[in-house]
Parts: C-alpha cells; structure tokens; sequence
C-alpha cells in the first residue's frame, strides 16, 4: 500500500512506515494499492522510500565507474535507472508493492504478451539481484555472452539470394520453368485481350 496526501499539490506516496506518512491527518489521507496505480494517476515515490533513490544516491560514485569500465550508459528518473549498452536497453525499477528492484529488457521484436508487461516494449527478465550494481554486472555478463554467442537467423527467414542462378542448377531450372509459366499465362492473357477487342469493335461496345 502506497498512502498520499489528498491536499498536497506535490503528488508523491509514502509507504506507512515512512515519517513523512505519520504526519498527514487520517481525513486527507488515501491510498494505492500498488506502484503501477499511482503512477497512472501522476503520482512519484517519496525520495525516503524509494529503494531505487535509496541505492543511486548510496554507489553513484562505484556504478559510474564500473559503467565507464564496461562500456555502459545510464541515466536516473524518479521510476527507473535507464541502462543502455551496445547491445541491448534496460530498466531498472522497484517492484510493484516496492520492496525490491526489477530489471526490465527492452524488446528486440514485438509479442503478443507485450501488453501484459508492466513497462511497454519491455519484458521482466528473470534475474533477481539486491542491488543496482548486481543487475549493472548482470548487464555485462549478458551482453559478453551474446557477443560470444550471438542468435542465430532462422533458417526460413533468411532473405533470398539476389544473385543470378547459375545455368544447369536447380535453381536455374526453377528459375526457367517459372519464366515458361510466365510467358504462358501472359500469351493466353494477350490472346484473349485481342479477342475481347475484335468482338467490341463488332458490337461497338467498349472493352470491360
């Protein structure tokens, strides 16, 4: 449960525990029951509750210069910890009820099950860590071994071969019986467009 203050302008939550929670008056205060329902409504996470706010501001210093050692950008929002690398895009964010920190990784392609995820165009990746260094770590690893093993292209959706059969091949005989069918259809539609046209300029009627 996320509680807030129905005549504060400042739009932020508070978990019950948290001192600033205490002192609301109980006739203005309401509540969220997750972090996902006050984020529609506009709402933010108090800077003191905030498990993500909580170890940015605590290893800035220790994530930047791993960050740089490894090759990786991120920047800091009050809802995630945004990790770009070369070869993928992250989200680092608190948990639905706020107690523990998620990574997100962004889609390479589209899914029926994207609209089930919490952030769009993203996918709860199962990897659990206790802080955003961990998942910092995770990233790298993640992408070394892709770099070690990328994925390989399916078989059927690798684009055709532009280049010219060569003669005698098969597929220079598929190549040439598909011409023949070609020129057959195109022979049969020409003859019968001249037929069509010798019959309107019997019956003055213009052709279809």
């Amino acid at each position: 449960m996320f509680y807030y203050s129905t005549i504060s302008r400042k739009k932020i939550i508070h978990h019950m525990s948290c001192p600033a929670a205490d002192r609301i008056r109980d006739e203005n205060i309401e509540c969220f029951e997750t972090l996902q329902e006050a984020y529609g409504e506009g709402y933010r996470l108090c800077r003191h509750c905030s498990l993500l706010a909580r170890q940015y501001r605590k290893g800035e210093s220790d994530s930047c210069t791993y960050s740089q050692e490894k090759g990786i950008a991120f920047f800091y929002t009050d809802r995630a910890l945004v990790v770009t690398t070369s070869f993928s895009k992250w989200k680092i964010v608190p948990s639905e009820d706020g107690l523990r920190l998620q990574l997100y990784h962004q889609n390479t392609h589209r899914s029926a099950h994207d609209w089930e995820s919490l952030i769009p165009g993203y996918h709860l990746q199962n990897a659990k860590r206790d802080t955003i260094q961990g998942y910092l770590e995770y990233i790298a690893e993640h992408d070394d071994y892709r770099l070690r093993n990328p994925v390989q292209t399916n078989p059927k959706t690798k684009k055709k071969d532009s280049t010219p059969p060569k003669k005698g091949t098969r597929r220079y005989k598929k190549q040439q019986r598909r011409e023949e069918i070609r020129t057959k259809k195109y022979s049969i539609r020409r003859t019968l467009d001249l037929i069509d046209g010798l019959h309107c300029q019997k019956t003055g009627l213009r052709p279809a």
